[in-house]
């Protein structure tokens, strides 16, 4: 399958996925160069309007994300003018610790660091410095979803203190590894 940068360069005509999200931001060309030194997007083009903002950008991350800088003469506000978004997007890397690395690096605020967690992920979230909140994963153990359910219902059994035992599984039984090993047990 072609990458979106791709099908641009070879003047193929692009089939847009079912779903693409499309971001607003305070400043589209900082938001392009962030998303491609903390990401390792690429690209595909971007629109340049007579004041500078950027009306249209295509970017690839191997699957495609369009984003915009911010038109509130049209109504395209920008994740921190609307005071946040309630929105995730998720990305799965070889080494999500170091693709968050590289994010924090780059300014952006780690909201959960990298862990491993008891549905098969290794993962953690970040905001970009333009209130986008993303989270960074990589996959170290395949899980069942009926064992998936088994660890959720322990954890949340105690709705008082289930979003920190969430947090730190590695006190439960049904979690395999400890937390922060990088490593699945056998």
């Amino acid at each position: 399958m072609l990458s979106c940068l791709e099908i641009y360069n070879a003047g193929l005509p692009v089939r847009l996925q079912k779903m693409f999200p499309y971001l607003c931001v305070s400043d589209a060309s900082a938001a392009i160069d962030f998303y491609v030194s903390a990401f390792g997007a690429t690209e595909a083009y971007s629109l340049e309007g007579a004041d500078g903002r950027l009306g249209h950008a295509e970017l690839d991350f191997g699957g495609g994300v369009m984003l915009s800088d911010e038109f509130t003469e049209m109504d395209i506000k920008n994740a921190s003018t609307l005071g946040g978004t309630p929105v995730t997007l998720y990305l799965r890397y070889e080494d999500a610790d170091a693709v968050v690395m590289r994010a924090r690096k780059l300014g952006a605020l780690v909201e959960s660091e990298v862990q491993d967690h008891f549905h098969g992920e290794r993962s953690g979230a970040i905001r970009d410095p333009f209130g986008h909140r993303w989270m960074i994963g990589t996959h170290i153990e395949d899980v069942s979803p009926e064992e998936i359910q088994r660890c959720y219902d322990e954890m949340t059994g105690d709705q008082e203190n289930a979003v920190q035992t969430i947090l730190n599984c590695s006190r439960l039984p049904c979690c395999r590894w400890p937390v922060g090993s990088g490593q699945a047990s056998p």
